[in-house]
């Protein structure tokens, strides 16, 4: 982190949030007088430029992500190389009003006198910046959350479904409707593999199809049960190069997959936002070391790499973007989430929950606590 930038450090939380998707079709301009949002409620101007400004209970940075080096909220950074976004704004976006802060010259920007409770973040820009580089918030659902209603479809296989309940999409759920009214329909199926999620296959048929078209925001979550069948192999049967060989096909099959989904809700739905669940690393846990037994260091190797590949590679197709279970796993022990090799307990359940909250662009104000957030936009198309 540079020296400019030194006192996010001291925040509670570093998360990135950004209005992706078409141009937003608000202009940088003087707020005073101020409208009422969308829902009815007074809009609050706060000046967190001057000397004088009181200490922020929400702070970061807006920048332009000129080279597209973040990934999702836990791979990025407001680096030299990129653009202070100065003279933009940033709304909060709570149960009882909106918040409304300029971007400062060094694009950092600092909110104070907030009621506690939770907020979403939505930045207001002049330019257009179609693709979101350090979140999976997308312009879709700021617009919605604004609006007052917001449709969530969750599909895909049993980690969205499956464990201890409430699941995750339903804590989400349940969080978020207290600042508007939210709608989610889980229709993910235990067991399912990526390719039964294909446009005009069975599960797309008879379950998405009837929500394609007023959805806001999709968040899917396939892949994990085409690979979880490679790891219970017999090395005396299969050898290491053949373990790798099969792994490298799989990644192969379930990167056009989920690029051929999000293509076709694109096609679909040009205005929603599209949320990829990147799995977390599943290899370090307990339960897949005494599964894979010899072969553990070869799977670990395998899916650590299978894991930094499937995000590098898809991280702005479609301008998809991502809950990225991987990074926000790294430093913290696994095991401790999960009641089998795959699926999350209540524990699991809860930091899932927080993490599509905070991945979506929510803040939480609360005690004398500092939230965080480094939001980068690109004005590229990203990788189609």
């Amino acid at each position: 982190m540079h020296q400019r930038h030194t006192w996010i450090l001291a925040a509670a939380f570093s998360l990135g949030v950004s209005a992706c998707g078409e141009p937003m079709e608000q202009e940088v301009v003087d707020l005073e007088p101020l409208p009422e949002d969308d829902r009815g409620f007074e809009l609050y101007e706060l000046d967190g430029c001057s000397e004088n400004a009181p200490s922020p209970r929400v702070m970061g940075a807006l920048y332009e992500d000129t080279d597209m080096s973040s990934q999702s909220r836990w791979v990025g950074e407001f680096g030299d190389e990129d653009t202070a976004l100065a003279g933009a704004r940033v709304e909060l976006i709570g149960a009882n009003g909106t918040w409304s802060a300029p971007v400062c010259d060094d694009g950092t920007f600092g909110i104070a006198d907030l009621p506690e409770g939770d907020y979403f973040v939505r930045p207001v820009t002049e330019g257009a910046f179609p693709v979101c580089t350090t979140s999976t918030h997308g312009r879709r659902f700021a617009e919605a959350m604004a609006q007052g209603e917001l449709d969530v479809v969750v599909f895909g296989d049993s980690l969205p479904h499956y464990g201890p309940q409430p699941w995750w999409p339903e804590r989400f759920e349940a969080r978020a409707d207290a600042i508007a009214d939210v709608t989610l329909h889980n229709i993910a199926v235990p067991g399912a593999e990526s390719p039964q999620w294909l446009p005009g296959r069975g599960f797309w048929n008879s379950a998405l199809e009837p929500l394609l078209d007023d959805a806001d925001v999709f968040v899917f979550s396939i892949g994990g049960n085409d690979l979880y069948a490679l790891a219970d192999v017999d090395l005396s049967v299969v050898s290491v190069g053949e373990l790798a060989m099969q792994f490298e096909e799989k990644v192969v099959e379930i990167e056009s997959n989920v690029r051929e989904i999000a293509t076709a809700l694109r096609e679909r739905n040009p205005n929603a936002d599209i949320v990829y669940v990147v799995y977390p690393d599943y290899g370090n846990t307990d339960r897949w070391a005494a599964l894979a037994g010899d072969a553990i260091p070869i799977v670990r190797r395998t899916l650590r790499s299978t894991l930094n590949r499937i995000r590098g590679d898809n991280a702005h197709h479609e301008r998809m973007t991502y809950l990225d279970l991987y990074g926000a796993t790294v430093q913290i022990d696994l095991n401790e989430l999960l009641f089998d090799e795959l699926h999350f307990n209540e524990a699991g359940q809860a930091f899932v929950a927080e993490e599509l909250f905070r991945s979506l662009g929510g803040v939480r104000v609360e005690g004398d606590g500092i939230d965080a957030v480094e939001i980068g936009l690109s004005a590229d198309t990203g990788g189609e």
